[in-house]
């Protein structure tokens, strides 16, 4: 504690004759309940040093906040806080998580906030406050104060709640409602880089009917308040990586399958359970290898007729043959079994390749935006495999339609799965997509290709009838006029710097 008290005494003994600086701690939201603030405890030092006439400096010894509750939004505000403090300096706890297989001073795991106090995980990926250090300087990211600024949900005003809202489908989502003036929660923890973009855009284009929980699906008690005002939810928050969740399975599991149940449980806790549409993933199919291909001009075909014309049904086999298969998969068959044990109107939407604006695309996920920037900023290529493997594509705004009609037939189709994607009319291989990129954009596009991704799909099609004969639904933008739109959408944006530019890991 600080002790103005005992600082004074030390002047009263001459002790602080020898002393050139005071140091502080303080961890306000983590071991100090009754924190009164920086300002206010350092005032207290600062009057002992005035009663004195003492020019010392004042440093913060020791400062963080620990993230063991997922709350990665008020570690970056409480350090953003110590910023703008008139100390000499001041130390952060500190870069890394703690590895977990170590004991602290207190013994093995005895207190959990101890792991947690790092700007990265203990396996080194950063934190929010990492990330957003990373980006923008200090001033920039102070700028944006709905960052810290959580609706406050103790109201009777109901909206429609997105987790993962600020990601590029959430972002259509919310813009299809907004514009109808129909208000919106934005549940989001901001992990994927460019979606802090997505988000400022909505609150600058849609203002106050955009409400925000900078949060993490992971944190039961944030999702159950979330919950408490929903009329409906669009449950897309994830980890959406194969090749990460291979890194880092138990993440992947946390995230996609124990975040899902909490959303469930939350609604069962309603007396009207709001409706629910999951996004969930062709991987639940598995790797398909059982499925008799053939080459075709620049792509794999199946040699059975019926699967050629129609695409993948829902009557396909589960088959959860990677740890991101088997957390969707997971997650995909939870919210079936809700819907089924609890009566919940939730619904499953297993998605092929979806694009369109608003999606930053990375070479692990969204990669058809991923293919288009590289194309647009003159990068090569990498292309897993031999480039002909399919995939059916499915423009977004396609897509919101089909989620707007599964909420407004939701008492029809509750506890069924649907696979939803471009269909048959919409499939081709990577190949076929960097031939209507380089015509779209201009550019010769430099491939180099390199071996199979594990687990990797040679061919997945959407059988979409299920869903056409529950609702009518059919996709309406071709891939050409589709690719066009997102060339378009991305010459108009800038590209979001995701690389390292202002943390010095000099420590």
């Amino acid at each position: 504690p600080i002790d103005a008290n005992w600082l004074d005494l030390m002047f009263q003994k001459g002790v602080m004759k020898y002393i050139d600086a005071v140091g502080i701690h303080g961890f306000p939201g983590v071991f100090d309940a009754n924190w009164e603030g920086w300002e206010e405890n350092l005032n207290k030092i600062k009057q002992v040093f005035s009663n004195h006439k003492c020019k010392s400096e004042i440093w913060i010894t020791e400062a963080g906040f620990s993230t063991w509750q997922y709350d990665e939004r008020r570690q970056l505000e409480e350090y953003l806080k110590l910023t703008s403090l008139n100390v000499g300096r001041f130390y952060w706890y500190g870069l890394k998580d703690l590895d977990p297989s170590m004991a602290t001073v207190d013994g093995f795991h005895l207190d959990e906030r101890e792991y947690h106090f790092g700007m990265k995980h203990s396996n080194g990926n950063p934190k929010m406050i990492y990330r957003m250090l990373e980006m923008e300087p200090i001033e920039k990211i102070k700028e944006k104060t709905w960052m810290f600024q959580n609706t406050n949900q103790d109201t009777d005003e109901k909206y429609t709640l997105i987790t993962g809202g600020s990601g590029f489908i959430g972002t259509n989502v919310a813009q299809h409602y907004l514009l109808l003036g129909k208000p919106v929660m934005i549940f989001d923890n901001l992990s994927k880089p460019g979606v802090e973009q997505n988000l400022q855009w909505l609150i600058e284009k849609y203002g106050k009917d955009v409400k925000i929980e900078i949060a993490d699906i992971r944190n039961e008690f944030a999702v159950k308040k979330a919950v408490g005002n929903a009329e409906q939810i669009f449950h897309f928050a994830a980890q959406v990586a194969l090749t990460t969740s291979i890194i880092d399975p138990k993440n992947d599991f946390d995230i996609n399958a124990m975040g899902t149940l909490n959303i469930l449980n939350a609604m069962t806790k309603q007396q009207t359970p709001p409706s629910l549409v999951f996004t969930s993933s062709n991987k639940v199919y598995g790797q398909m290898e059982d499925l008799d291909l053939e080459v075709s001009g620049s792509k794999y075909l199946p040699s059975d007729g019926e699967l050629n014309k129609y695409g993948i049904s829902e009557n396909r086999k589960l088959e959860f043959h990677s740890p991101y298969g088997c957390s969707k998969g997971t997650a995909d068959q939870y919210v079936l079994d809700f819907a089924r044990t609890f009566a919940l109107p939730a619904t499953a939407f297993r998605l092929s390749c979806v694009y369109g604006p608003h999606q930053y695309g990375t070479e692990d996920q969204g990669w058809v935006a991923h293919f288009m920037l590289n194309a647009l900023n003159g990068k090569p290529l990498n292309i897993y495999g031999d480039g002909k493997q399919v995939r059916d594509l499915l423009y977004v705004e396609d897509l919101v339609e089909a989620f707007i009609l599964a909420q407004a037939n939701i008492s029809n189709i509750a506890g069924q799965p649907f696979n939803i994607g471009g269909g048959p009319e919409n499939a081709l291989s990577l190949i076929n997509v960097l031939e209507m990129i380089s015509k779209a954009s201009k550019k010769e596009i430099d491939v180099k290709y390199s071996p199979w991704r594990e687990r990797d799909q040679k061919y997945y099609v959407s059988d979409i009838r299920k869903f056409e004969l529950a609702t009518g639904w059919l996709p309406k933008t071709g891939v050409a006029t589709g690719l066009e739109k997102l060339y378009n959408w991305l010459k108009n944006i800038k590209e979001p710097n995701l690389k390292p530019s202002t943390i010095k890991e000099n420590f």
